[in-house]
């Protein structure tokens, strides 16, 4: 379960970085990603 979780959040912090800058798509996704690592570590 740690090892998935940290893959996860791993996952999650690359993807603003892989992702072409200034563009709402873009944004919208690293906002969710952020939600998502935040209820990740909320949960665990």
């Amino acid at each position: 379960m740690n090892k998935t979780k940290g893959c996860l959040i791993a996952n999650f912090a690359t993807v603003p970085f892989r992702l072409p800058p200034l563009k709402a798509i873009s944004r919208t996704l690293i906002l969710t990603s952020l939600k998502s690592v935040v209820s990740l570590r909320k949960n665990y």
